[in-house]
């Protein structure tokens, strides 16, 4: 996939994703066990830091080389989001807008060769990234349409 390809492919589940979670009562976004054990509000805090590790992710290889497993990036956003715990929703809802703002910023002027979704870069970039904002997305609409 090209680099305009993947940057396509992002915001285009994250467009999706809004339509779904911006879709979600206020009232139902802080309720307990809605996706797994974790509110809607929990999962916009997941959303968000998934989004900011993505960045460390892609910088620290740019800079060093060195990879990140997938299981050491949830162990991140993991902790990202326990620090997160007692943000309120209107921190939460402006955390994740602003979180896929400085993704969209740092991926913009990368060379493209990162982009290619067979490569260590493009895998995260181009692969899981949309499936993210999709299956969150999905998991979302299950708890909305049981």
């Amino acid at each position: 996939m090209s680099k305009s390809t993947v940057i396509t492919s992002i915001k285009d589940e994250w467009t999706q994703f809004l339509a779904i979670v911006e879709g979600v009562p206020q009232e139902k976004q802080e309720l307990p066990d809605a996706i797994g054990y974790w509110s809607i509000a929990q999962c916009l805090r997941h959303v968000a830091s998934w989004d900011e590790e993505i960045i460390d992710i892609v910088n620290i290889f740019v800079k060093s080389g060195d990879k990140t497993d997938v299981a050491g990036a949830h162990v991140e956003a993991k902790q990202l989001l326990q620090d997160r715990q007692k943000m309120d929703l209107a921190t939460t809802w402006q955390r994740l807008y602003d979180a896929h703002v400085a993704l969209i910023a740092y991926l913009e002027p990368l060379p493209d060769d990162l982009f290619d979704t067979e490569s260590y870069t493009g895998n995260w970039i181009g692969n899981l990234v949309p499936q993210h904002y999709k299956g969150h997305g999905e998991d979302i609409e299950k708890f909305m349409n049981p």
